[in-house]
């Protein structure tokens, strides 16, 4: 089984995934997944107080308070996949190996926790699924006033997709002949946003280019913390929906 829902800003949005939420899990196993559709948020601060796990490199990362939701979501009954959004903490991500799982890059955080990587194509339970993480944040520099101090902060360059990223995410359709079952992204294609055209950026253009161009059943996303469906694009905040139905 597969379910997916919207960002989860670990602590502030994460409740949905709880036993009472998401009664759902009772019959999952660590062989079922729940992908969050970017601003996944474990991996934001630097530590304060507390221990690195050992899946961290480094020994000072890690807050008291991650550590206790890295432990919550490791004693799920299921898998938690994610793809980035922009509220993620690119430097400390940056420093955890990638590795090949169902066919494409990933990082794992641990064995329950899994990043699926931007312009990879997944075979996950007999599902095809394309992943392309980032965004721009709305919010830069509402922290401090300026975009400079904000960053590595509250923003990071790596928010958006690189050149190399785009251009792997297009060979890689190319090679599945435009052709998946399920395309996940925390932004949303662009002319899904045609209300406000001043929202739309160059990875939205390039996300509404893959929606025209590719063959695919349904398309999720996040960012915009709305539950809404336009045609075959859902967009997710609060629902935890099964896959594909």
């Amino acid at each position: 089984m597969i379910y997916i829902t919207g960002d989860t800003h670990i602590p502030m949005d994460i409740d949905k995934l709880n036993a009472m939420n998401f009664p759902e899990q009772a019959s999952m196993t660590k062989d079922d997944y729940v992908i969050i559709c970017g601003d996944f948020g474990l991996l934001f601060n630097y530590k304060e107080t507390g221990s690195a796990v050992p899946a961290c490199p480094e020994d000072t990362c890690w807050t008291t308070r991650e550590l206790e939701w890295y432990d919550w979501l490791n004693d799920r009954e299921f898998t938690t996949l994610w793809i980035d959004g922009n509220h993620e903490n690119f430097d400390r991500l940056s420093q955890y190996p990638v590795t090949e799982w169902c066919g494409g890059k990933v990082q794992k955080i641990s064995d329950s926790i899994i990043h699926l990587m931007r312009g990879q194509i997944f075979d996950i339970d007999g599902y095809s699924i394309f992943t392309l993480g980032g965004a721009r944040s709305h919010d830069r520099g509402i922290a401090t006033g300026t975009e400079d101090t904000d960053a590595h902060k509250w923003w990071w360059s790596d928010e958006m997709p690189s050149s190399d990223e785009y251009e792997e995410a297009f060979a890689n359709l190319e090679r599945h002949n435009g052709k998946v079952d399920f395309i996940i992204t925390h932004e949303v294609p662009g002319s899904i946003l045609q209300i406000d055209v001043r929202r739309q950026n160059e990875l939205s253009r390039k996300l509404w280019t893959i929606h025209d161009n590719t063959d695919f059943d349904r398309w999720y996303c996040g960012h915009y913390h709305k539950d809404q469906e336009y045609g075959k694009v859902r967009m997710l905040y609060r629902d935890v929906i099964r896959i594909g139905l």
